[in-house]
């Protein structure tokens, strides 16, 4: 995502949207923040999330996966981020079965809303800072029965 992402209200799901796909082989964005895939089997689904901090000293961000609308069960993590002006990167990775036609969702969501997902246009000789990125692999094909 280009875009750096915001909460306007504490303790409430927001989903994680991209504004662009970079090689989507059978794997497309439904809607901003519904990754699709087009065949069953079995995938590698990894995200990376770039946080800011620009207020409170103890600050929580939480980031879970959702399938097909469904959070999953123990797929959260949280992470806490101490002091103003600070920064973080946090990284998950699933390995998950999904059907042809299934979609799937990052999702975060925070404790004080100076916690956004940031976004930063490229300083020389940095390239650009996206606020997200989402990796989605297919592995192999499910087990048939």
């Amino acid at each position: 995502s280009t875009v750096s992402q915001t909460a306007a209200v504490i303790n409430t799901a927001y989903p994680v949207t991209m504004d662009t796909t970079a090689g989507a082989f059978g794997i497309s964005l439904l809607t901003p923040s519904q990754i699709q895939v087009s065949r069953a089997g079995v995938y590698r689904i990894e995200a990376t999330i770039q946080l800011d901090d620009t207020g409170g000293s103890a600050d929580s961000f939480n980031l879970w996966l959702r399938i097909n609308g469904v959070d999953v069960t123990y797929s959260a993590s949280r992470t806490t981020i101490i002091g103003a002006k600070h920064e973080a990167l946090v990284s998950l990775m699933y390995i998950m079965t999904l059907e042809a036609g299934d979609y799937f969702e990052m999702v975060w969501s925070t404790n004080n809303t100076s916690v956004f997902l940031l976004a930063a246009a490229a300083v020389p000789p940095v390239p650009a800072l996206p606020s997200a990125r989402i990796l989605t692999s297919y592995m192999f094909p499910g087990a048939t029965t």
